[in-house]
């Protein structure tokens, strides 16, 4: 895993559906083994390119443990499973569904349609990340080859329980964020549009501009470990850098540092 970024475009076949229809489609099991969700989106033709691309762009960052399905627009990666859907008029906008939390947890404009009939899509994708944590971004709807964020899943451990968990969420440095354990996929331990990852309290001491004390990445409150991170300084980095700190390779997205490589 690393940093890799592709452009996609594709001819759409039908423009009506595009700006004056939606379809239904329903969830299973999103906030409880029996509920079903209806959420509202794009016709299956736009959204299952989007689906295609989002894969083929995972797999070919290392991925390797992808799963696609048609059928339920989901994908699974690092054993997390997100339902991913498009919506929108002239711009369209992503919808990331996942288990816990009923609402899309990134609604952003940002697939580019060409003017009038509105059938030609281009778009690009970001992903960067390791094996135990991946962040994915997409080209604006004005700017095809921008950067906001989509979706960040990382992988940790509950240190008061010794269990696995996930902390998820539009991407480390942007609302909403979620925390829950690996197997209990309906009881959030973090449901907040703050940020639960704990940060320095102060630059001072051996934390400056010449030197920097690597320090694991702790979240709500001290009580869950992030695996690939470690905490940022803004006396120490700029943020959109890639760093060297010791063998491994980080990014740092405002001052949240994850590992690349």
């Amino acid at each position: 895993m690393s940093v890799i970024r592709n452009t996609f475009t594709g001819t759409l076949s039908a423009s009506p559906a595009l700006t004056t229809s939606y379809q239904s489609h329903t969830i299973t099991g999103l906030t409880s083994e029996t509920s079903t969700t209806n959420v509202n989106y794009m016709n299956p033709e736009a959204s299952l390119h989007f689906l295609n691309a989002l894969y083929k762009i995972i797999v070919d960052a290392g991925y390797n443990d992808a799963i696609k399905n048609d059928d339920d627009y989901s994908i699974t990666v690092l054993g997390f499973k997100l339902f991913v859907l498009i919506n929108g008029t002239n711009k369209i906008a992503t919808n990331i569904f996942t288990y816990g939390y009923n609402s899309s947890i990134c609604n952003t404009n940002c697939i580019n349609i060409n003017s009038l009939p509105y059938t030609e899509l281009e778009y690009n994708i970001t992903v960067r990340g390791d094996s135990n944590h991946i962040s994915i971004y997409l080209g604006a709807s004005d700017n095809p080859y921008g950067n906001l964020p989509l979706i960040s899943i990382a992988k940790g451990k509950n240190l008061i329980t010794s269990s696995d968990i996930y902390m998820f969420g539009k991407s480390i440095s942007n609302h909403p964020f979620f925390i829950r354990e690996k197997n209990d996929l309906y009881n959030l331990i973090w449901n907040s549009t703050s940020c639960p990852l704990d940060t320095y309290i102060s630059y001072k001491g051996l934390n400056t501009n010449s030197k920097f004390v690597c320090v694991p990445q702790l979240a709500n409150y001290n009580t869950c470990l992030i695996y690939s991170m470690i905490k940022g300084n803004s006396a120490v980095f700029t943020p959109d850098k890639y760093y060297k700190i010791g063998n491994d390779i980080y990014y740092n997205e405002n001052n949240y540092l994850y590992k690349v490589g």
